[in-house]
């Protein structure tokens, strides 16, 4: 087993490179096409990855990390994450009830 405490510099490098790797690797964002009223686009997109670590604290961790980061949209504003949506009638948190695709 390997102690963090153990592991040279070159070790870690690898490890979080390869990590950071896998999380991009896994990456998918869908954009979802929203108006506000008078037709004013609304941008949300969903984005999705597989987490690097089957460790619930360390994937909790990780999300904290990433939903603390701000961004620019197209428009120039920044942006961060949003709430989850939770679909009522299929328990999918990819969309709201009103999106869902199930009758």
């Amino acid at each position: 087993m390997n102690f963090l405490a153990n592991l040279t510099a070159d070790d870690i490098t690898t490890s979080l490179a390869s990590t950071f790797n896998g999380l991009t690797e896994s990456l998918y964002v869908k954009f979802l096409n929203f108006t506000k009223p008078k037709d004013v686009p609304s941008l949300i997109f969903n984005v999705f990855t597989t987490l690097p670590t089957s460790n619930p604290k360390a994937g909790h961790n990780l999300h904290v990390v990433l939903k603390n980061i701000t961004y620019l949209d197209p428009f120039n504003s920044t942006r961060r994450k949003g709430t989850l949506w939770q679909c009522q009638i299929c328990q999918c948190i990819t969309h709201s009830q009103g999106l869902c695709p199930f009758p």
